[in-house]
């Protein structure tokens, strides 16, 4: 398989969603390489949930929105933004970091004529967050993914 096709995959105990953002601390020497690659190609690299050696049926995506710190040891403090989901079809173990054959697929359209009203979950989820003292981001009536940014 040619790997300008395969998307680095960075299996995470967290879940990207699109447009949402993450702080990452990339200390692994795979990973490391990783980043590198993608700094230097200006691209980007697929999050999927992972646990053990399993990782989940779908992932999202990532952008490297900024890097905050390169450290002298070679280690990175990133944020990342999520762009588009994906389904890993064939996976590659041919480089230290995990790569696949993606296959992209689009959320539903939110453009309908009668939108849902999210406001009853997004003031419990802010209910949440502040009781256990997280924030959420602004979501407003026409935010893309309102249940991405809720999640």
């Amino acid at each position: 398989m040619a790997s300008a096709k395969l998307l680095p995959l960075f299996p995470l105990e967290i879940v990207l969603f699109p447009s949402t953002t993450l702080s990452l601390h990339i200390f692994e020497s795979r990973y490391r390489q990783m980043i590198g690659a993608t700094l230097e190609n200006r691209s980007k690299f697929g999050v999927i949930l992972g646990r053990g050696s399993e990782i989940a049926d779908a992932g999202c995506t990532a952008r490297i929105k900024q890097v905050i710190r390169r450290h002298d040891d070679g280690r990175f403090d990133i944020e990342i933004i999520g762009q588009r989901r994906f389904l890993p079809r064939v996976l590659d173990e041919s480089l230290p970091y995990l790569q696949a054959d993606v296959e992209y697929f689009a959320d539903e359209d939110r453009n309908t004529a009668d939108p849902p009203d999210f406001s009853p979950v997004l003031a419990l989820a802010h209910q949440v967050a502040t009781q256990i003292g997280i924030a959420i981001p602004k979501i407003g009536p026409n935010s893309q993914y309102p249940s991405f940014l809720i999640a």
